[in-house]
């Protein structure tokens, strides 16, 4: 007899909630965390608004170290953050 083994309870919201922040805010959304979700919402779009117009500019390489540790934290904080079903 073949023996299924279930994940873990709340594996499965956080990994919905993960995959939901790779726009920023929207893990936290899910998450029911409504202020830290429009927090980083905003914050993740002031990122593009900066990005567009800074490789537009005369300038070759944009600081995308901030950027991308910011954007690792929003999905690590929705993931960690996920409410256990």
């Amino acid at each position: 007899m073949v023996e299924i083994k279930s994940q873990p309870k709340g594996s499965h919201r956080k990994r919905i909630a993960a995959v939901a922040s790779i726009l920023p805010g929207l893990g936290q959304l899910y998450n029911r965390q409504w202020l830290k979700g429009f927090f980083f919402l905003f914050i993740g779009f002031a990122c593009l608004y900066y990005l567009y117009y800074y490789i537009r500019s005369i300038f070759i390489f944009p600081p995308l170290i901030p950027i991308f540790i910011f954007w690792f934290y929003n999905i690590y904080d929705a993931h960690e953050n996920a409410v256990k079903s």
